[in-house]
């Protein structure tokens, strides 16, 4: 079951029209058949920035994120492998609209990571018409390494 937080999910498609704006934020610009051609469409991203709408904080994707987010493990975890490799495909986008959920220290307690943000966003599965709560790992470097788009998990 989907653990949809606010009241406008859970609204029929039509009374969602409403508020188009809001809704159509939802709404992902990018479909992928597989998760292999979800980390095509986003290789091109490698290393150019992200900024986040709401909180201005930027990140960017690495090869090694890429090959993360892509993988057997990380796709058991989510919803589907069709919901899976749409975030992925969309993990720019996602990252663009999401909002912080907590940020802490690295458990792993790597002396390279200042902190862990976890940022929540949500995306339409157009397919049955439910909005789907994502969250994205940002790892803070403290050297030169910046933000960088660690991981996604979707419900």
């Amino acid at each position: 079951m989907r653990f949809v937080p606010f009241a406008f999910f859970s609204k029929s498609l039509s009374e969602r029209t409403e508020n188009t704006e809001l809704y159509e934020k939802f709404i992902m610009p990018r479909s992928a058949k597989s998760v292999t051609e979800a980390q095509a469409l986003i290789r091109p991203l490698i290393d150019i920035p992200i900024t986040n709408d709401k909180l201005g904080i930027t990140a960017s994707l690495s090869n090694r994120a890429v090959k993360k987010l892509g993988s057997e493990k990380a796709t058991r975890k989510s919803a589907s492998p069709a919901l899976h490799a749409k975030a992925v495909a969309n993990i720019d986008f996602l990252y663009k609209n999401a909002e912080f959920d907590v940020t802490h220290n690295d458990y792993k307690n790597n002396r390279r990571i200042r902190q862990i943000h976890r940022l929540g966003a949500i995306m339409l599965d157009e397919k049955d018409g439910e909005c789907v709560p994502v969250a994205i790992t940002v790892k803070e470097f403290i050297d030169n390494g910046g933000n960088r788009i660690y991981s996604y998990r979707g419900s």
